[in-house]
């Protein structure tokens, strides 16, 4: 009897030694999940932002509201200047698999944004929106499907960012899209195919250079053009090396900072919350300033004597459709986007033009979105 009751208390012990390690480990599991992670994160991000720049500043702010709201257990590591190299090498960077990667993030620009998921390119198709407000407005209506977009393809995106009206400045002087035909050699993106069937559309030649080669091409006047919106043409120093700018915007563009996903999942439930709306908010705020500093740099260059604007007679404003619809061909002939974000912006060549209803600026990216 002795033996028997023995055994029984050692059963006993041995199920409420288990029933108490099970309760432990859910415990930590439920931790894991809602509070601390085992090990702290570092996002080691590509920037090309020069240092001491309104983004750059932004972002070490953000750093700084990341690491007190996780009590240090996430944080960023941001190589501005382009330090990791150009957009496309801080891309290749981030899709080295496993622990070899050198980096976990990066802000790119749409095109390296299209290398991504095509269907972000839409929004930069040339003469879609008459105004920055219709841009913007496109942009806020399509963020959380181009978000599912990246995230498809294993890429968190940490906020949407507009850059604004990109604008064509030469250091030839053309008052008319015939007259821009004739002798401007233009740079692209290298394997950009919006960019080169635009180029193409109008009639132009291009030269594919990374962004850090531009100046230099542009004072040997190996190329004579370039495009890009007025804040990055003052922070690239370009504004020195040209003479015109076309008073006309060629497209709209975006930006956006994106983390690889799995990383991002390392995260407990509540960090990945906490840094997800501070870094949102932060692409908020460098949206707001994205519009001052466009307007400041445009004022800028009206204010220096070497540059001069031009505008296209009111026929030629009329033509640029015909080119768009002629990109817009290209583009969709090749499958290039998605039938959803055709039709979420009305980018339809039978159409007269997109239709946007333009929206305040307060307004956040991060409203909600319905898909459509």
């Amino acid at each position: 009897m002795k033996i028997r009751r023995n055994f029984f208390l050692c059963v006993f012990l041995f199920l409420m030694s288990n029933a108490v390690l099970t309760g432990a480990q859910a415990a930590m599991s439920n931790a894991v999940l809602t509070g601390a992670q085992a090990e702290k994160i570092t996002f080691k991000v590509g920037v090309l932002a020069p240092d001491g720049s309104t983004w750059a500043n932004q972002l070490k702010l953000m750093n700084e509201d990341v690491k007190a709201a996780t009590q240090e257990r996430v944080s960023f590591r941001f190589y501005f200047n382009g330090a990791q190299g150009d957009e496309d090498t801080v891309l290749a960077k981030l899709a080295v698999p496993g622990d070899r990667k050198q980096l976990q993030g990066g802000i790119f620009t749409g095109k390296t944004l299209g290398d991504i998921h095509p269907d972000v390119r839409a929004l930069e198709v040339p003469f879609t929106f008459k105004n920055r407000e219709e841009g913007y407005a496109a942009l806020q209506k399509n963020v959380k499907f181009l978000e599912d977009a990246l995230l498809s393809k294993d890429y968190k995106a940490l906020g949407f960012y507009e850059l604004g009206n990109i604008y064509l400045v030469t250091n030839k002087k053309a008052e008319s899209l015939e007259q821009l035909k004739k002798d401007i050699k233009v740079w692209v993106w290298p394997n950009d195919p919006v960019a080169l069937n635009m180029v193409e559309s109008l009639g132009l030649t291009s030269s594919p250079l990374s962004v850090a080669e531009v100046r230099g091409a542009l004072s040997a006047n190996t190329i004579n053009a370039a495009y890009s919106p007025p804040m990055a043409i003052s922070a690239l120093q370009w504004q020195g090396q040209i003479k015109y700018l076309i008073d006309e915007p060629l497209s709209y563009a975006v930006a956006a900072f994106v983390v690889d996903n799995k990383v991002f999942k390392k995260m407990s439930l509540q960090d990945q919350k906490a840094v997800e709306e501070i870094c949102k908010s932060t692409a908020q705020k460098i949206n707001e300033q994205t519009v001052i500093d466009n307007n400041k740099a445009l004022e800028s260059f009206r204010s220096l004597n070497q540059i001069t604007f031009l505008k296209f007679p009111e026929g030629d404003k009329k033509s640029v459709k015909k080119i768009r619809d002629e990109v817009l061909t290209k583009l969709t002939n090749q499958k290039f986007f998605s039938a959803h974000i055709l039709n979420s912006l009305n980018l339809n060549v039978k159409e007269e033009s997109p239709v946007v209803a333009p929206i305040a600026l307060e307004k956040s990216l991060t409203t909600p979105v319905k898909k459509i």
